[in-house]
């Protein structure tokens, strides 16, 4: 743990713990994109109790197969951006004055030692191939609860055919008939790794509001289907 001696290392292990915490919600409120479903889940007993819904992040940790194991290089990765270490790849490259030398595929910037702008450049296909490997962990998981799921090209497209990464199919029944469930996925970063005001790389885009990457991605990814596909659009990131 010598890579957190000083204050900025300090700092950076603080603000990856409060992004790690773990969060409770309650499941019905108004602005939900699942206020519906979540409400017809609901007790309706005068005296019941509304429901909450836990979130831990490092929660997520858990391997259903021997296949699901990371490889020794992911899970130095995994670990050391959670905590907010450098990364071991990044940091064997060349570097001259403690500042790095290797530039990313894009030639815009260097690998920055957290790998920063490896999360956050769209000019090489890591982004896509976490995209997929987040679609294709999804639908089996689905499936492992008894739902119909489609996945990518197999997903049915909207009135203005776009189409999502995750359909669960007849996701939910009322005396409306059946409706379907699309997740429309996407990555968002807490910090800043491609900006063009490179005092800014590396620090959170919002220290104020930490839910707020997250936010601004939904929103931006949102799709409203038509009625007459009978889906519900969310985006996860």
């Amino acid at each position: 743990m010598g890579a957190l001696q000083g204050p900025a290392s300090a700092l950076r292990f603080e603000e990856q713990r409060q992004l790690h915490l773990p969060q409770k919600y309650k499941a019905t409120v108004p602005d939900s994109t699942l206020r519906v479903e979540m409400n017809n889940l609901e007790e309706h007993a005068d005296n019941a109790k509304a429901r909450e819904l836990f979130w831990k992040p490092l929660g997520a940790i858990r391997l259903t197969s021997a296949n699901d194991a990371f490889d020794p290089a992911l899970w130095e990765t995994f670990v050391c951006t959670t905590l907010g270490l450098e990364v071991p790849i990044p940091t064997a490259l060349p570097r001259l004055h403690n500042s790095p030398l290797a530039k990313c595929g894009c030639k815009k910037f260097c690998m920055d030692f957290h790998g920063e702008h490896t999360s956050t450049c769209t000019a090489h296909s890591g982004a896509t191939k976490a995209h997929d490997w987040m679609v294709s962990v999804l639908g089996p998981l689905f499936r492992t609860a008894g739902h119909i799921v489609r996945t990518q090209h197999g997903v049915a497209a909207s009135a203005g055919q776009r189409r999502g990464d995750v359909e669960i199919r007849n996701y939910l029944r009322d005396q409306a008939g059946s409706r379907s469930l699309v997740l429309d996925l996407s990555i968002a970063h807490d910090r800043f790794g491609s900006s063009s005001h490179v005092q800014q790389n590396a620090c959170l885009s919002h220290p104020q509001d930490r839910d707020a990457p997250l936010r601004i991605a939904a929103q931006r990814r949102c799709v409203l289907l038509s009625s007459e596909d009978r889906c519900l659009s969310v985006t996860m990131c």
